[in-house]
């Protein structure tokens, strides 16, 4: 048993709840080789593999420990869209271009209700 192609993490999480037994099955019928493609794993697909539910019960709790230890990266977008270039800063991936904000101002998305609309009470 063995593991391959990088899914010794498998194996290891396998082992520590006594299932080891389905490392082939889950990571060839099922084809998880992430932890994250257990996302995408129903109990129907675990029924039709022969796990019974008490196991299917330890293989989803391992599996939230697991995660909880390896918390996900942010992805970039978060990252751009907390983190904007001050206005009239260089963006250095576009050359001679000045950036603006990422986020409009409050109360500066233009159109709408909230714009300078003659009788509208706010203005």
């Amino acid at each position: 048993m063995a593991p391959d192609d990088g899914t010794d993490w498998l194996l290891a999480l396998l082992t520590e709840i006594q299932l080891e037994q389905f490392y082939h099955k889950i990571r060839d019928e099922l084809h998880v080789t992430r932890l994250g493609h257990f996302d995408y794993v129903k109990p129907a697909d675990l029924d039709h593999i022969g796990m019974g539910r008490p196991g299917q019960r330890r293989l989803e709790d391992a599996i939230k420990r697991r995660k909880q230890q390896w918390p996900r990266p942010k992805s970039w977008v978060y990252k751009v869209w907390i983190h904007p270039l001050p206005y009239g800063h260089r963006n250095p991936g576009v050359r001679g271009q000045k950036t603006g904000p990422l986020v409009p101002a409050r109360g500066t998305w233009g159109g709408g209700l909230g714009a300078r609309t003659p009788g509208f009470a706010g203005n």
